[in-house]
């Protein structure tokens, strides 16, 4: 299916269920108390309250944001994106009805909104259930009006001449200094709430944060080497996680510009599985193309992403060239930086 279809569908669902989660707000304006309780505690006591125009646009906004977000651009194939777009803004949608729908019910025949009902966990459950159901049923219809993408051209780049006896070996980061502040603001928060909370709420943001905090501090810095055995990645400062690509599934290598947002955002985006699309970005600019076996391409913003390229694509390219002798003393040619 076309991309002028696909952007149908996208803005056409995200329209539907803007709609649909608005009017439980329009159909029960007189009846709601102004302002009405938009916040609850751990324990489902209401906390805050929001304007209901505001209310009104906060719903709108968080389904219209991901399909102006998920579009797709010259550069970046529907297929790519069809199924996680409809999927992302479906989920939204569902969880905007739901969200809509079960405050309406609370505040519903309130004067005041300390009044409102409380929340119970079968109320959190029945909307999350519901908002997983709809993205999950979207992303399946979606992948097979927009099947994933096949095997792709080559973009290799010409290869460092490396002769077939000769080692070598390449290293490159990626960093992104804007993490590191949201890093700073999430352990302030964190510390904020484990004076500003309860015992139990306390605990259960501050576990929160730290799972945030991991999740943003994997992405804020990359390591990248490259040897004749495999590229391999080390996530974060500290290299905690990491992850090995084999040079026996690279069919071919090649440096780009990358703009984070025709793949997704930031972070771990796509996958190459279902997609046949990954990438692994920390910032905007240079960096490495790998088209793997079956048709797969993983992405990585890292430095120095041509010579990479280069030395990968000398490794691929001499797989076919007979080995040196055994008497023959291998020589170390090292293209690090």
């Amino acid at each position: 299916m076309s991309s002028a279809r696909y952007i149908r569908w996208l803005y056409g669902s995200s329209a539907a269920w803007c709609i649909a989660g608005a009017l439980p707000l329009l159909l029960s304006w007189q009846a709601l108390p102004e302002p009405m309780a938009s916040h609850w505690g751990i324990r489902g006591e209401p906390n805050g309250s929001l304007p209901k125009l505001a209310l009104l646009g906060i719903h709108v906004g968080c389904v219209l944001l991901p399909a102006l977000l998920l579009r797709p651009s010259a550069s970046r194939d529907v297929r790519a994106v069809a199924a996680i777009g409809l999927g992302t803004v479906s989920f939204a949608g569902a969880l905007t009805l739901a969200l809509s729908a079960s405050g309406v019910w609370l505040n519903r025949g309130h004067a005041r909104w300390q009044e409102a009902g409380s929340l119970n966990a079968t109320l959190v459950l029945a909307t999350l259930l519901l908002a997983g159901l709809s993205g999950a049923g979207a992303f399946a219809l979606a992948r097979r009006a927009w099947p994933p993408l096949g095997p792709v051209p080559s973009g290799a780049t010409e290869p460092l001449p490396l002769s077939r006896d000769e080692r070598a070996f390449w290293s490159g980061s990626a960093r992104n200094r804007w993490q590191l502040l949201l890093l700073a603001y999430l352990a302030a928060q964190a510390g904020a709430f484990m004076f500003m909370l309860g015992r139990t709420a306390a605990l259960a943001a501050v576990l929160t944060h730290v799972l945030a905090v991991v999740a943003v501090e994997a992405f804020s810095a990359l390591a990248v080497s490259v040897d004749e055995r495999a590229l391999t990645i080390r996530y974060g400062h500290l290299g905690l996680f990491r992850q090995r690509v084999p040079l026996e599934r690279v069919a071919a290598a090649s440096a780009f510009e990358l703009v984070p947002m025709e793949h997704g955002g930031w972070g771990y985006r796509g996958n190459l599985r279902w997609l046949n699309r990954a990438a692994v970005v920390v910032r905007r600019g240079a960096a490495l193309r790998l088209d793997l076996a079956g048709g797969k391409r993983l992405s990585i913003t890292v430095d120095d992403a041509d010579t990479a390229a280069r030395l990968i694509s000398a490794f691929v390219g001499r797989r076919g060239q007979p080995a040196a002798s055994s008497g023959t003393r291998p020589n170390d040619a090292s293209a690090a930086r």
